[in-house]
């Protein structure tokens, strides 16, 4: 695995049935160190250690990044009714 600071994208999303069968393990791929998740619309963000990803959920294909200025730890993200993104982070 890479490290925090690493420009390495290797991280990924699988779709998993609900009867736990995976039915796509590399459904979203190029993502840096995902951890945390929240789906807002037709859209999955997906936190990064130095971003927040957008995620077409038809497509499953990443369709913008928001660079999040001096991170520290981020480690989740949540959104309210109005579509705005929280992020919790351990440091900064």
């Amino acid at each position: 695995m890479p490290s925090f600071n690493s420009p390495d994208s290797t991280g990924f999303i699988s779709r998993v049935g609900m009867d736990g069968r995976v039915l796509d393990l590399r459904w979203v791929t190029g993502l840096k160190l995902p951890c945390g998740m929240v789906v807002a619309g037709d859209r999955l963000f997906t936190l990064e250690r130095r971003s927040v990803a957008e995620i077409d959920i038809p497509s499953g294909r990443i369709v913008r990044r928001y660079p999040i200025p001096e991170p520290g730890f981020p480690n989740d993200v949540a959104a309210d009714d109005e579509g705005n993104l929280y992020i919790s982070d351990t440091g900064s």
